[in-house]
């Protein structure tokens, strides 16, 4: 019998939006940049309710002017003092009960993301230049399995 502590799932998740094909790898991916100067003092979206999206916006919120957190649900799935400590930091926004509706663009490049408010139906506008899809199997997963 072996233990592991970390187990890396990939699901290679696609929210399947409108538009997001034609940006895949030019604004629109599943990971951050490996040249994070490309995000400097920019606005983006990360779409997901999990430790990845958690993760990423605390490596982002130094560098980024606004991260906005796509969340479907009414909370991150990560310990409580994790989750408050990252949605605390002054660039980052939380959207609950958010979902992507479509991938904007202006002269074939990325200009943003619509979103609608699950709780009213309402649709919005997010102007962003880069869009990380962070979606994961958030509590599907056990951080330690053994085999």
């Amino acid at each position: 019998m072996r233990n592991f502590y970390f187990t890396i799932y990939d699901t290679n998740v696609s929210p399947g939006i409108p538009g997001e094909s034609a940006f895949f790898q030019n604004g629109i991916d599943y990971q951050i940049p490996s040249d994070l100067s490309l995000l400097s003092n920019k606005t983006i979206s990360i779409i997901g309710d999990g430790i990845y999206a958690l993760e990423s916006a605390a490596v982002l919120s130094g560098i980024c002017k606004k991260i906005y957190m796509i969340n479907e649900g009414g909370k991150f799935c990560a310990p409580a003092a994790i989750s408050s400590k990252i949605l605390s930091l002054p660039s980052v926004l939380p959207l609950y009960y958010t979902v992507p509706k479509q991938i904007m663009s202006e002269a074939g490049r990325l200009a943003g993301l619509s979103v609608r408010d699950k709780t009213n139906g309402n649709t919005a506008m997010i102007n962003c230049s880069f869009i990380l899809n962070a979606q994961d199997i958030c509590g599907r997963v056990s951080p330690s399995v053994n085999m």
